[in-house]
């Protein structure tokens, strides 16, 4: 949060930032110094359609990925949807990972 704060301290009057994360109690505390808009919530079960669509489509278009078994596609898909609870960031820095395997 320190860059975040010094940003604030810039005060240039075209600057907008958006920062996305969970709900938690903890992050929500340190921003609100810094918000001048409040929070909009995004339902993280009508994310996980758009991450499932992205999670199948890495799995079946990239080079290295696509030639695993649908035994092990399928593992890794659940494993990842389990895991991201409406983030992308689980799902995509995985794959980035995994493509290099």
């Amino acid at each position: 949060f320190a860059t975040l704060k010094d940003f604030s301290k810039w005060a240039l009057p075209n600057l907008h930032i958006l920062v996305t994360g969970r709900m938690e109690a903890d992050l929500m505390e340190s921003l609100a110094t810094l918000t001048t808009f409040p929070p909009v919530c995004i339902d993280a079960e009508k994310l996980n359609t758009d991450i499932i669509r992205y999670v199948k489509s890495q799995l079946a278009d990239d080079v290295n990925l696509k030639k695993w078994s649908s035994q092990i596609k399928t593992e890794i898909e659940k494993t990842l949807m389990e895991g991201a609870r409406g983030m992308y960031e689980t799902p995509f820095f995985s794959f980035s990972s995994c493509s290099r395997c």
